[in-house]
């Protein structure tokens, strides 16, 4: 019978931070054509003036 060993010398514990990056929410209003619930008036304006700059072909972000 063999034991299972969970002692673990210099055990650490590491945390994750996700960053998105800053063309997420503007790439998925170009997509969907909605914003995200968590965005203020004022960021929910920004994007929808900022994505008349930008085109979504394909699966990329164009700048035109």
């Amino acid at each position: 019978m063999n034991l299972i060993c969970d002692d673990f010398p210099n055990e650490h514990l590491f945390a994750l931070v996700v960053i998105s990056p800053w063309f997420v929410d503007l790439a998925n209003y170009l997509i969907t054509w909605k914003l995200p619930q968590h965005l203020s008036p004022r960021e929910k304006q920004k994007n929808i003036k900022l994505s008349a700059n930008y085109s979504w072909i394909e699966g990329d972000l164009f700048r035109t």
